[in-house]
């Protein structure tokens, strides 16, 4: 009985400093402190908030050799980087803000409204009814002192796109046949030449669509 853990003492003798100060611990302390300290650490270094999360974890993820995908990785990367970005993006969206007077405030509103009613039936079949809903919410925006005042909001909401969007789906598949909707496509046009007339800028923005209008120069024409 004596011989055995002279056998293993020798056998500890042979592996390292600190093996042999691991199988000290083990005497003193016992192998179940051990086990209880791995995770306090983790609990230490748990994320107390969602930017850290999101730290660590897309980290651990980095570290790890499944993820061979770019996008994935360049996605991973910029989610990284925007945590600690969050003034940069605070003063990118500030170039984007406008300030309006109170006395607009409902005006704005209507405008959002209108704007988002044109926007909705992007997604439906034409018909009469959604021509007289379109033509009407276009006038509305159209007269809506916000329309004036603010050019360049115009321009930042994308009314420009909309309403070329609603040109292409009534014009593009029926150029050979008559116009489906031309009391529509007319308020289209109004539209276009008051949203250039109202900023230079706006102007600009057009000639994103230039070769299209010139397609389409006819149109309300005869």
């Amino acid at each position: 009985m004596s011989g055995i853990p002279v056998e293993e003492e020798e056998q500890e003798q042979d592996t390292s400093i600190k093996g042999r100060l691991f199988a000290l611990l083990y005497k003193i302390k016992g192998p179940p402190q051990k086990t209880e300290k791995e995770p306090t650490e983790k609990e230490q270094a748990a994320p107390t908030n969602l930017k850290e999360l999101i730290s660590q974890t897309i980290t651990s993820w980095a570290q790890e050799s499944l993820i061979q995908d770019p996008e994935l990785v360049r996605v991973m990367f910029s989610l990284l980087r925007r945590q600690y970005d969050g003034i940069g993006e605070l003063l990118r969206a500030m170039k984007k803000s406008y300030t309006i007077s109170a006395a607009s405030v409902q005006d704005a509103i209507n405008l959002l409204v209108s704007l988002g009613q044109i926007r909705s039936l992007l997604s439906v079949r034409m018909g009469k009814e959604e021509e007289k809903l379109m033509i009407d919410g276009l006038g509305d925006i159209m007269n809506n002192k916000v329309f004036y005042q603010h050019p360049n909001l115009m321009r930042v909401l994308g009314m420009h796109e909309t309403v070329m969007e609603v040109m292409v789906n009534v014009l593009g598949s029926d150029k050979s046949q008559e116009i489906a909707f031309p009391k529509m496509v007319a308020s289209c046009c109004r539209f276009l030449c008051y949203f250039c007339r109202i900023s230079r800028q706006n102007q600009k923005a057009m000639f994103d669509h230039l070769g299209y209008l010139l397609e389409n120069s006819s149109v309300g024409l005869g």
